[in-house]
């Protein structure tokens, strides 16, 4: 991954840009995937570099596709969530801030239905 520093941005002033030679939506996305080392990465660089807001594309995808089918999305949310959790858990060893707003992004176009399931699934995993 590669970060800018932004100083024209509504409240933005770091971005971190993950840069993947395979596709996003890659059904064989396990926690070892170099994507989810990437993120924990990223949140490992801004845990230690005073960073406390992050947002996350939950799918890693900015878009639906047609092959983002409900079982999918939902795998995927759940392993994003869980990698994400155990991340965070690690912080305190790491030094540095504590990210103090973690937001996670959906496709604008996701379906109601599924918008709803990854909600519940949010809360039963961050309890």
């Amino acid at each position: 991954f590669y970060l800018t520093k932004h100083s024209n941005l509504c409240e933005t002033h770091v971005v971190f840009h993950m840069v993947t030679d395979t596709s996003e939506q890659d059904n064989n996305i396990t926690s070892r995937h170099p994507v989810i080392i990437g993120m924990r990465n990223v949140l490992k660089t801004a845990c230690l570099n005073d960073v406390t807001s992050l947002t996350i594309p939950l799918l890693l995808s900015h878009k639906m596709t047609e092959k983002m089918t409900v079982a999918w999305c939902m795998k995927r949310a759940e392993l994003v969530f869980k990698c994400i959790k155990g991340f965070m858990m690690e912080m305190g060893g790491w030094g540095g801030t504590e990210i103090k707003t973690l937001q996670f992004l959906l496709p604008h176009d996701i379906d109601n239905d599924v918008f709803n399931k990854v909600t519940g699934m949010l809360s039963t995993i961050f309890r």
